[in-house]
C-alpha cells in the first residue's frame, strides 16, 4: 500500500510539473504571437508610408501634416513593440489607423479605396 501511495505522490507532482510547464508555454506562445502582430503592423504601416511619400513626391504635392500622423503612428507602434519585448504588454493597443494618401482621410485598414474620396488605397 506505501508503494501505491508513494506512486500517486510521484504520479501528482509530475502532473503539477506538466501543467506548470504548459501554461509557461501558453504565456510565451501568446507573448510570441503579440510580438509578431506588431512587427507586422508596424512594417505594414512602414511600406504605407513609404508608399504615401513617393506618391507625394511623383505627384509633385505635399502633405506635411499626413506624413507627420503616419510617423507619429509608427513611432507609437515603436514603442508598443518595445514594450512587449521588454516583457511588457500594452494594456490598450490602438487600432490600427490608415491614411488616404490623396485626401488624408482615416480609412479602414483592410479597405481598397477611400471611402471619402474614392481613390484607391
Amino acid at each position: 500500500m506505501k508503494a501505491l501511495n508513494r506512486l500517486a505522490d510521484i504520479a501528482a507532482v509530475c502532473t503539477d510539473a506538466v501543467l506548470q510547464t504548459t501554461g509557461e508555454l501558453a504565456k510565451k506562445g501568446r507573448r510570441q504571437a503579440e510580438l509578431l502582430r506588431l512587427e507586422h503592423r508596424l512594417s505594414r504601416a512602414q511600406r504605407q508610408l513609404g508608399a504615401l511619400v513617393y506618391a507625394l513626391r511623383k505627384n509633385n504635392a505635399q502633405n506635411e501634416a499626413l506624413v507627420e500622423r503616419y510617423v507619429e503612428a509608427i513611432g507609437a507602434l515603436e514603442r508598443q513593440l518595445e514594450a512587449a519585448r521588454g516583457g511588457e504588454h500594452s494594456a490598450s493597443v490602438c487600432e490600427d489607423a490608415a491614411y488616404c494618401p490623396q485626401c488624408g482621410a482615416t480609412v479602414d485598414e483592410d479597405a481598397l479605396f477611400c471611402p471619402s474620396c474614392g481613390g484607391r488605397l
